[in-house]
């Protein structure tokens, strides 16, 4: 009974959710230069902007891996307003996130397609349920934005989730490690 517990114990120590970000972009500060037509496609250059204020780049340095992304709304850490944003022809949710150093689109996701408020993106099911993944082969400093170059006319943003996806082989053998060790000292205490 003791090696059972401690074994699950193990491996839902490792398999346990992964260290999280949210990422909170807004609208009306990051976004992409023209042409944002058609969507942008994983290994186009794009060129990153932010508004005409000047701010930095909205930026994350990750490892290499396999990364999760999904859609942050209702957890700590995600600012509430930012479920969709708007900019002149409808309220839309949309992520770019690109290569800092290379400028290369690294992830896309546009879902809920084109809605007429904030509330009919945000309920949107594909807006709701999106979770997708993305791979980094090295250590990337990676900007996040909306799909849009003309940012003063926009409201809103999307919150995002970013976290590391586990390698099932790496897990696989270190819970059969833990497993082992604890079958050894079990027998050298003749449990």
């Amino acid at each position: 009974m003791k090696l059972s517990l401690l074994a699950l114990a193990s491996f839902t120590a490792m398999t346990g959710a992964a260290h999280a970000q949210v990422v909170n972009i807004d609208a009306t500060r990051y976004g992409f230069a023209f042409p944002t037509d058609p969507a942008p496609v994983v290994g186009q250059v794009i060129t990153p902007i932010t508004n005409p204020g000047g701010d930095a780049l909205l930026q994350l340095t990750l490892g290499p891996g396999t990364y999760g992304i999904s859609n942050a709304t209702g957890l700590a850490g995600a600012n509430p307003a930012f479920t969709g944003w708007n900019f002149s022809g409808g309220w839309v949710w949309s992520v770019v996130i690109a290569d800092d150093t290379t400028h290369q689109v690294v992830y896309y996701a546009d879902r809920g397609g084109v809605q007429g408020s904030q509330a009919a993106i945000a309920a949107q099911a594909d807006v709701q349920s999106f979770h997708d993944t993305f791979t980094l082969a090295q250590a990337t400093t990676l900007d996040f934005m909306i799909r849009d170059y003309y940012l003063p006319d926009n409201a809103g943003g999307v919150a995002v989730n970013i976290s590391a996806v586990p390698e099932a082989p790496s897990t696989a053998l270190l819970a059969l490690g833990l497993l082992v060790l604890a079958l050894r000292r079990r027998s050298r205490r003749g449990d």
